[in-house]
């Protein structure tokens, strides 16, 4: 600016004025261009902050979905170790001794073998039981209801049967051996269509053992 004003003091006084002018024109642009340059500057900061906040709060995010999705994974995984322990103590404690049948020839007649003897019966009551607190709920399905309608065959009968003062180390009463024959005959029918169909739901749930949310869902409205 200082040059523009010691080559316009040279000339005329119009040119000396309109040089001036254009000195401070140009100066005015120049101060304006700073002041948009460090507007843009601060605009362009400001930005990069957002930005860097925003993929703070998009990595947080993350991490926390991925550990909220590894306690879901735990969680499932504990369900389904539950459900397959249930399954297994199912088929190696109950199934068996619901299967052996024999036939008395005197009488012809079909029996399982728990209904033999008095101890028999009530082990076999005390296993149903057991089954019914610690199997049903982790098998669930059409299992669960087939077990309560077995354990109430078993009560019918230790009613009809039962001889007071009469029980086992566990306190489970000892039917009258006679009765206890003669009832289980009567009812075999009945207690092998139950069986029948406990052995079926053991074999469906295996299938779906590994649908948690199913299994959960099913428990909800059961």
């Amino acid at each position: 600016m200082i040059l523009l004003l010691q080559i316009a003091t040279q000339g005329t006084p119009i040119t000396v004025y309109v040089t001036i002018g254009a000195a401070f024109l140009a100066t005015l642009a120049s101060l304006n261009a700073t002041r948009v340059s460090s507007k843009t500057a601060k605009e362009v900061a400001a930005q990069a902050a957002q930005t860097a906040r925003d993929s703070a709060k998009i990595a947080a995010d993350t991490a926390r979905e991925i550990k909220t999705q590894d306690y879901k994974f735990d969680f499932y995984k504990k369900i389904i170790e539950k459900r397959l322990n249930a399954w297994s103590e199912a088929e190696q404690l109950f199934l068996p001794l619901m299967a052996t049948v024999y036939i008395d020839e005197q009488d012809n007649k079909r029996r399982f073998s728990f209904c033999a003897g008095p101890e028999k019966f009530a082990a076999m009551l005390e296993i149903t039981n057991k089954s019914l607190t610690q199997q049903a709920f982790w098998i669930g399905g059409s299992y669960a209801s087939n077990l309560i309608k077995f354990r109430d065959e078993l009560l019918a009968i230790s009613h009809e049967c039962f001889v007071a003062g009469k029980y086992n180390s566990n306190g489970t009463p000892l039917p009258d051996k006679v009765k206890l024959y003669k009832a289980g005959a009567e009812r075999h029918e009945m207690l092998k269509n139950i069986t029948l169909g406990m052995a079926g739901d053991l074999t469906k749930q295996i299938l779906d053992l590994h649908d948690v949310e199913k299994f959960l869902v099913s428990r909800i409205f059961d």
